[in-house]
């Protein structure tokens, strides 16, 4: 679930995070926006309920190149820009993750091929099951010792079963993802080929 921030904590974001400017002070917003610093202030302040003007909120919308309807708490969407907003609406990743999919540097080439293979494999969704089953038993354990209601030794045997049902649940994660790299990576293969180049690099020797 994505936290909400509040009307502050949007303006705030926008002026420090998402600001296609960089980081600006509230004085530096003023200088080139001409939107006082105060009202700035009291825009990034929950406990302050001053009126704004509509063109005060366009203008900072403009600067900071975020949406007007995210600075009003209409959308939890901040960027305008539609074509993420469709990525992010059809695949439930958040604005960052989104952001970082097109990375073009060198070094994230590798990266985003594995990313890639790894969303398009078909043992992913036993994966992401095997991952949830793992996090059912830990939040079950959690509650078991915090808030079951039982007694110490019935804690004791509680705890047990729910710590034996994890283990399985981890086991089947670690198979999961094992079968899961195995497809992707075809280490049987891989595994064959570097034994066969050990081999015949020591036929060489000889």
């Amino acid at each position: 679930m994505n936290y909400i921030l509040t009307r502050g904590e949007r303006f705030l974001e926008a002026r420090i995070t998402y600001n296609q400017h960089g980081k600006q002070t509230q004085g530096d917003v003023y200088k080139a926006t001409g939107v006082p610093a105060s009202k700035i202030k009291d825009l990034e302040d929950d406990d302050t309920n001053r009126g704004v003007d509509y063109r005060s909120i366009a203008t900072l919308a403009k600067h900071y190149g975020v949406s007007a309807d995210w600075l009003l708490g209409l959308t939890t969407i901040p960027r305008p820009d539609t074509s993420l907003q469709a990525i992010e609406r059809y695949s439930g990743l958040s604005q960052a993750s989104v952001e970082r999919l097109p990375c073009v540097k060198a070094e994230m080439r590798g990266l985003r091929g594995t990313l890639d293979l790894l969303l398009s494999a078909d043992g992913l969704p036993r994966l992401l099951e095997a991952l949830q089953s793992v996090e059912k038993r830990v939040t079950s354990a959690e509650w078991v010792y915090q808030y079951g209601g039982l007694s110490g030794d019935n804690r004791a045997l509680s705890l047990r079963n729910e710590k034996e049902l994890l283990e399985v649940s981890v086991f089947r994660f670690a198979l999961e993802a094992s079968n899961l790299c195995k497809s992707i990576y075809h280490v049987e293969e891989t595994e064959k080929k570097m034994e066969q180049e050990a081999q015949n690099g020591e036929h060489t020797e000889d």
